[in-house]
């Protein structure tokens, strides 16, 4: 049901407006992700900027992963979140920010063509520019 409607949300390149999302658990929200260092600066460095759609739980979660160029997929209680998955659903980029994080099959997919790892100490304003 949820990869059903993630894809039906799934929305051509040139109907996307928003840059990246990211929405989820994050320090001050959920007391498992106090110490989630990399989420809470999510919130902190994006929430309000002009095309970025960042927080918590919305009801629209789908429609905005679906109109989003970039998904940001951060780690979760481990290195891994189930957000790596979902952006490929909504047909966003996954922007993989866990260190940490071997992506699956590594000797088959040619991850770097289909996504981008970017370094968890940068979640700043690089990452918008």
């Amino acid at each position: 049901f949820r990869y059903r409607r993630m894809i039906a949300f799934n929305r051509p390149t040139q109907e996307r407006n928003v840059l990246f999302n990211f929405h989820g658990r994050y320090p001050g929200l959920c007391h498992l992700y106090k110490n989630n260092v990399v989420r809470g600066k999510i919130i902190e460095v994006f929430h309000g900027k002009p095309g970025v759609s960042v927080g918590g739980f919305v009801d629209d979660y789908f429609e905005i992963m679906g109109l989003s160029h970039f998904c940001l997929v951060p780690m979760g209680t481990s290195s891994w979140t189930n957000h790596l998955y979902e952006s490929f659903f909504a047909g966003c980029i996954p922007v993989i920010l866990s260190d940490g994080f071997e992506v699956p099959y590594a000797d088959i997919i040619d991850w770097p063509s289909l996504s981008v790892k970017w370094p968890m100490h940068d979640v700043s304003m690089n990452l918008y520019n």
